[in-house]
């Protein structure tokens, strides 16, 4: 699978999509810009917007982020909103991974440990 790579910050009303590919961005994501890729979704740096990974219903997508502050998560179109992401993820440095469990149907959340 191909990478697309943003560098720059993505601001609201904006539109990133990665076809056929997995969208890594280094900057930050503003509330209402959405991040759209076929494959996994790599956020490094504030992420307030949206995210769906897997948009071509490729339920083993994932979605990486440093600083979770999204709108909406969504793998394959099974999605949280901001209220259904337990808070211990949420705005506190704390880097984390979010994908679908395939045997439950349901998502998952887990931190991400760097050494």
């Amino acid at each position: 699978m191909k990478t697309r790579i943003v560098n720059t910050p993505v601001r609201s009303g904006q539109q990133i999509y990665a076809r056929d590919a997995d969208l890594i961005v280094t900057n930050s994501v503003s509330a209402g810009a959405e991040l759209v890729a076929d494959g996994n979704i790599h956020i490094y740096g504030m992420m307030r917007g949206r995210a769906l990974a897997g948009a071509s219903g490729d339920r083993d997508c994932q979605i990486f982020c440093t600083n979770l502050a999204a709108e909406l998560v969504s793998i394959a179109g099974e999605y949280w909103i901001m209220d259904q992401i337990p808070e211990e993820f949420l705005v506190k440095q704390r880097a984390c991974a979010f994908r679908m469990a395939p045997s439950l149907s349901r998502h998952l959340i887990r931190p991400l440990f760097f050494r």
